[in-house]
């Protein structure tokens, strides 16, 4: 059970090589894994396996277990373990995903990668593809009441489901406080996604994320692929955009076709192996 702790802009993932080791991890475990005081702590686990429709291929798990269609932070991490050490020698690089094959590009630095820079496909906003419960045709500020909060939000996928809103201001507990019942809301049948967004520019937005199955994260890529996408689609910014994120700074083009682009780092922290005494004591506690 070997690992590699990385992390994309503060988003961390515990990184498992089944291309080079025999790993075998049942779902219940991922949550310990995940754990930050008993654990290695990290905002999921990344599985990177072999493919016969890409060049890998990535499974990501949320730190309560349950398994995501993708993650973008998640995948530049993998493209950086892979390419530095020469399970390929592509520039290009394809990674299958439960939201379809994702073509990325790496950016190099004295051999290694710095960048990564990731198609991450169209967004949708239609009610039935994301999926959103109570609503025909595009999901487009639309009104959401959640108690006695009234608010105005975007959904749309982007291989997952998001629900981004557009504050004046920024404030935390309150984001803290709500976004975990938007996760959990009755009209997003596979819960979502949550994004506050403040327009600081035409070409700079700065975003709050709440992950769906992890919470508060400094950054997420898909998240912060969704926040760009509302903000283009509701013309509030440009098609060149940087989202700022407590974790730093992602970079966004859309191209003719309407494909998102994602450029930004990823790093690696430190290796290790699972010691046999904890993967004892957590079937125990089980």
């Amino acid at each position: 059970m070997k690992f590699m702790k990385m992390h994309g802009l503060g988003n961390d993932f515990v990184l498992f090589d089944s291309i080079s080791y025999d790993v075998d991890i049942p779902p219940h475990l991922i949550n310990h894994i995940c754990d930050r005081h008993y654990g290695i702590g990290s905002d999921g686990v990344i599985l990177l396996e072999r493919s016969d429709k890409a060049d890998f291929s990535m499974r990501f798990f949320n730190p309560d277990g349950s398994e995501a269609e993708m993650c973008g932070n998640g995948i530049r991490c993998l493209v950086k373990y892979v390419f530095d050490r020469r399970y390929t020698d592509k520039i290009n690089i394809d990674i299958e995903t439960k939201a379809g094959i994702k073509k990325t590009r790496v950016h190099l630095k004295d051999g290694i990668v710095s960048k990564v820079t990731v198609n991450m496909g169209r967004a949708t906003f239609k009610a039935d593809e994301i999926p959103v419960i109570g609503f025909e045709d595009e999901v487009v500020d639309r009104q959401l009441k959640i108690g006695t909060d009234e608010l105005t939000f975007t959904a749309l996928s982007v291989g997952n489901p998001h629900c981004v809103i557009f504050v004046d201001e920024m404030k935390p507990e309150f984001f803290r406080k709500i976004a975990p019942k938007i996760e959990h809301y009755k009209i997003f049948p596979n819960r979502t996604n949550v994004e506050f967004v403040k327009i600081m520019n035409r070409e700079e937005i700065k975003v709050f994320v709440w992950e769906r199955g992890a919470g508060e994260t400094l950054s997420s890529g898909t998240c912060s692929t969704s926040a760009v996408a509302a903000s283009i689609k509701t013309k509030r910014v440009f098609k060149n955009v940087n989202a700022v994120l407590p974790g730093g700074t992602i970079h966004f083009e859309l191209d003719e076709d309407k494909n998102i682009y994602m450029t930004a780092g990823a790093e690696e922290v430190f290796s290790g192996s699972l010691s046999e005494s904890w993967l004892l004591s957590q079937y125990e506690r089980d």
